[in-house]
């Protein structure tokens, strides 16, 4: 019964949105711009943000895996899914990473290994957000590399990055 009880108030609470939502959008001016925008580019966003939720649960297995603690890919996209509805919803970033903590202390038993996994993820992820930026900087041109602290910005993200990896 508890768990028809909990379904149906998350049912009332998204209608209860949805409905207000609705109710104070102008829907013509709605209707205009969804008319107006470009499919391919809505499109394209869409499948590159899917790709890469589907990427980030990936690497969260591996690391899970790399432990010992084998996990269904099923489970750890629902969980990366309501993680990242509260990295949206709430101020800060941490409490998606709080959502994966949970969750993988669910499948490992260990607070500590959860916590461990989702920290070298963190770590991961900024690895990969430095490349990017580094890959923008040598092939951006001269825009690029004329910004107001761009190489200064790089070297100290280069810096931390380093001291995190050997860590």
């Amino acid at each position: 019964m508890k768990r028809g009880a909990l379904l149906a108030a998350k049912v009332g609470v998204s209608l209860a949105l949805l409905i207000y939502l609705f109710s104070t959008t102008d829907l013509s001016a709605l209707e205009s711009r969804v008319r107006s925008g470009d499919v391919l580019l809505f499109a394209t966003a869409v499948a590159l943000y899917a790709g890469m939720l589907a990427l980030s649960t990936w690497r969260w297995r591996l690391l899970l895996h790399a432990l010992g603690f084998p996990a269904r890919l099923r489970d750890l996209t629902s969980s990366y899914l309501v993680a990242t509805f509260f990295n949206n919803f709430l101020p800060s970033n941490i409490g998606g990473d709080v959502v994966r903590v949970r969750d993988g202390s669910r499948l490992t038993g260990s607070t500590a290994a959860s916590l461990a996994v989702v920290a070298v993820d963190r770590i991961l992820g900024l690895g990969a957000l430095y490349l990017l930026a580094l890959l923008a900087f040598v092939l951006g041109g001269r825009a690029v590399r004329h910004l107001a602290g761009a190489r200064v910005v790089l070297v100290g993200l280069g810096l931390v990055f380093a001291g995190v990896a050997y860590v």
